[in-house]
C-alpha cells in the first residue's frame, strides 16, 4: 500500500532531534546479507552524490554532528522462533 509505519516519541532533548529508522531486509539475497555488516561499517566513510567523503563528513558535522548505521536482528512477532534482519 506504500505506507510506512511511523512512531514519534517526544522527549526533552534540548531541541536536538534524534532519528532512527529500520529497514526490512527480508528481500535481500542471502549472499548480500553476508555483506551487510561490511556495508554498515563503511557507509558513513563514503561520499554521496557529488560530495566526496570529506565534503559529506563536513556536512554531517555541520548539520547533524553524527551519523551512525548498524545491522540489527529482531524477533519475528508472528513466529518467535524466527528472526528478522533489519
Amino acid at each position: 500500500n506504500g505506507k510506512v509505519p511511523l512512531q514519534i516519541c517526544e522527549q526533552p532533548t534540548n531541541e536536538v532531534t534524534y532519528f532512527r529508522a529500520l529497514v526490512d531486509a527480508s528481500g535481500v539475497s542471502e549472499e548480500d546479507i553476508m555483506l551487510l555488516p561490511l556495508f554498515t561499517s563503511i557507509v558513513t566513510q563514503m561520499g554521496a552524490g557529488n560530495l566526496s567523503y570529506k565534503e559529506l563528513d563536513q556536512e554531517i558535522q555541520l548539520k547533524t554532528g553524527k551519523l551512525d548505521v548498524s545491522f540489527h536482528l529482531s524477533e519475528d512477532p508472528s513466529d518467535t522462533l524466527q528472526f528478522r534482519q533489519v
